[in-house]
């Protein structure tokens, strides 16, 4: 009796243990680790073992104990664990952390690209993104030989980086990034069964994709160009004009006489005949109205005056002569009747459209004519002129904030300023800009460094300054 005494005293004791054990087991499962760091990213390689895993875990400080997540894949051992990279930036129970490996919660970067992008603008939103500098990536662009097969005339892989959504490890390079898109071109291309030639059908795809506004007016673009093309007339577009002062590091958000006669091979307003190469990379659209034109006789095309995006086509130089008359002075009425976009419109759009940046928004609202409140609309100094208003409106606007006490609105008008000098500096310092750019460029930055000095004497200033010029 005693005996069986002793047995159910030590069983007890045991399945006490038992309890304790499984509470103190359950406990460091469910509570979030009170000792997590900071952020931290970990790559299981394909191939890591539960143990591994746990271990590589523990040491980053992602959970207290590697035995406590093996003691979780006891509990789910039919739950397949996924390799991969994952970010940790709060503390998490050690099952949160186990039920993120198993659904494959694996940390990307998503990298969108619309439709049209040159490989300027994909460089500055992956920049955006932190995924490497713009220099990196233009340098992984410029590189064709790995679309030769298919285009052996392609000066760099313009045209080959089809725009989609992509999901980037966080350590993508940007010869992985032009492999994958190159490789989204092929998938593509391949679907449109095109016997075409490839250089010119992506080239004049490309020239499309910049003039559209509407899927419905791509096969007539492309009508107009094929159209031009065959009877040897230049195809005046406006698109291969910006990408050779792009190219030329000139761009500065609008088109200049000086433009219109650079004497680039992209500046199809010289050269009759296709550009070198594509300007922009094409949607599977403007790909398919590259290689099918609608049937026209069209030669020409503006927008219509009504806002909409679509295009008025003509078959002779005075019917488009009178479509552009009619959008020009539709627009001159728009621009006198609307409102300036505020502060907080502005600050709307920039969170939407993100990771696209400020200033490439900024040229696209200035295309429009539509007017942004200072200083969110940026210094535009195309010409002195418009340095000159721009300037005096960005006085304006420091004035009223430094008069109400806003100094954030001030300092954003400073900044604004300054940006424009910074902008200007490194146009005048470029080795490609003519003497007569130089010139222009540090008269700008004089103006500028002027009104950030004592932006109330620069009204008076500007005056005198432009009669000794």
């Amino acid at each position: 009796m005693k005996r069986l005494r002793k047995i159910l005293r030590w069983a007890g004791v045991l399945l006490l243990l038992a309890a304790l054990g499984a509470g103190y087991v359950a406990y460091e499962l469910t509570r979030p680790y009170a000792a997590f760091g900071e952020e931290t990213f970990i790559d299981f390689p394909k191939g890591t073992s539960t143990a591994g895993m746990s271990n590589l875990l523990a040491n980053a400080g992602v959970i207290p104990h590697a035995w406590v997540f093996l003691a979780a894949r006891a509990l789910y051992p039919r739950r397949a664990l996924m390799a991969g990279e994952y970010r940790f930036s709060q503390p998490a129970s050690v099952l949160d952390v186990y039920d993120r490996i198993a659904r494959g919660d694996i940390f990307y970067y998503v990298l969108v690209v619309p439709e049209g992008h040159n490989i300027f603008e994909i460089a500055a939103v992956a920049e955006k993104l932190k995924l490497f500098p713009v220099a990196d990536f233009l340098r992984a662009a410029r590189d064709p030989s790995s679309i030769r097969d298919l285009d052996p005339k392609a000066p760099t892989l313009e045209g080959y980086l089809f725009p989609s959504s992509y999901r980037l490890a966080r350590h993508t390079t940007p010869t992985r990034l032009c492999q994958m898109m190159t490789a989204r071109f092929r998938e593509v291309w391949k679907q449109l069964s095109a016997p075409a030639n490839v250089h010119d059908a992506v080239t004049l795809a490309s020239l499309v994709e910049r003039e559209a506004r509407l899927p419905v007016d791509r096969p007539l673009i492309s009508s107009v160009f094929h159209n031009r093309l065959k009877i040897g007339m230049k195809l005046d577009c406006d698109p291969t004009t910006i990408y050779a002062a792009l190219l030329a590091g000139r761009y500065t958000g609008g088109i200049h006489q000086s433009d219109l006669a650079n004497t680039s091979p992209y500046n199809t307003y010289r050269h009759a005949g296709l550009p070198p190469g594509p300007i922009g990379n094409p949607g599977k659209e403007s790909l398919a109205a590259s290689l099918h034109p609608a049937d026209t006789d069209y030669l020409y095309f503006v927008l219509r005056p009504n806002g909409s995006g679509a295009h008025n086509f003509s078959k002779s130089m005075e019917e488009h002569l009178a479509a552009t008359a009619q959008y020009r002075r539709a627009s001159q009425h728009q621009q006198r009747n609307l409102s300036a976009i505020s502060e907080r419109e502005w600050r709307e759009l920039t969170a939407r459209l993100a990771p696209v940046s400020e200033s490439y928004l900024r040229r696209l609202v200035a295309d429009t004519g539509i007017p942004v409140e200072p200083p969110f609309g940026g210094v535009r100094q195309k010409t002195f002129d418009e340095l000159e208003r721009s300037l005096l409106e960005m006085e304006e606007a420091y004035t009223r904030a430094s008069g109400s006490g806003d100094r954030g609105r001030a300092q954003q008008c400073r900044n604004a300023v300054i940006q424009a000098k910074d902008h200007a500096r490194l146009a005048a310092r470029s080795p490609k800009a003519s003497t007569e750019k130089k010139a222009q460029k540090e008269e700008m930055i004089q103006w500028m460094l002027v009104w950030l000095e004592n932006p109330g004497i620069f009204p008076a200033w500007v005056k005198l300054r432009k009669v000794k010029m």
